[in-house]
This record gives structure tokens, C-alpha cells and sequence, in this order.
């Protein structure tokens, strides 16, 4: 991590996540065999997140995954959708029935069977309360 204020503070949302019910299904803690130097965190996988809870609802910014399970297709739809952030998701599914399901969604940047794919001829920026509102390669007026 970039400093230790920021190393700090994604352990203490890992940490935040285990008393809040989550699992640690790998990761979570300091990154081994890099002696006391720089700020490194293993990749780390939570499970059994709770939407109510903070990893569910809040982006930890940092390498964190919050894995949460879903009841139904409406469900996957508006509980991202319904937040203030904008921040982006991944659908994994048919393309088809991906794209459906991402033109729906009301969040930043939606991958479909990729992660982190970043296509320089879609949209790409802030979006509700994240970033400074700038879509870059977007009709949306800056």
C-alpha cells in the first residue's frame, strides 16, 4: 500500500469484516517473506458478507474481494444500483443475459465475464458519489 495510514486502514476493514460475520477464505493479513519493510497485504477473499454489513456496503481500497450471495436476478440488479456510490461490477453469465443484466445496473464501469478489462472505446469514470463525475470516451457532457 501507499503509506501506512492506508495499510492500517484496509486491515481494519478486514478485520471490521470477521467481527461482522464474514470469512476469510484466504488472505487477510500482512503479505509474507517481505521482512518489516513497505506496507504489503495479501490478496484476500471474504465470504458469507452480509449486504447490511460494512465490507457489503462499503469498498475496502485495497486487494480485498467481498463475495456476497444472491436470492434472485432482482436482487443482483437493485442492491447495487440502490447505493449512492457508483462503484463498478462484474456480472458472470451467458453475454447475453450479462448485457441485460448490466444494462440495468446503475453503477461505474460493468465487466462481463472479465475483471478489469478496460476498453478505450466505452465510458469510463467516476459515477454517483464516486470519482469527480468524469467519463471519459462517454456522451455525458464534462
Amino acid at each position: 500500500m501507499i503509506s501506512r495510514t492506508q495499510y492500517d486502514m484496509i486491515l481494519s476493514g478486514i478485520d471490521r469484516a470477521k467481527q461482522e460475520g464474514a470469512t476469510i477464505a484466504c488472505g487477510g493479513g500482512r503479505a509474507p517473506n517481505v521482512g518489516d519493510r513497505g506496507f504489503f497485504i495479501q490478496p484476500t477473499v471474504l465470504t458469507d458478507v452480509r449486504p447490511d454489513s460494512h465490507a457489503g456496503t462499503e469498498e475496502i481500497f485495497g486487494p480485498v474481494l467481498a463475495v456476497q450471495r444472491w436470492s434472485d436476478l432482482g436482487e443482483v440488479i437493485q442492491r447495487p444500483t440502490g447505493r449512492s456510490t457508483g462503484s463498478p461490477a462484474g456480472v458472470s453469465r451467458d453475454t447475453r443475459g450479462a448485457i441485460e443484466i448490466a444494462k440495468q445496473l446503475r453503477t461505474g464501469t460493468v465487466w462481463i465475464n472479465d475483471w478489469h478489462l478496460l476498453n478505450p472505446l466505452a465510458p469510463f469514470g467516476g459515477y454517483k458519489q464516486s470519482g469527480i463525475g468524469a467519463r471519459d470516451c462517454s456522451r455525458t457532457p464534462r
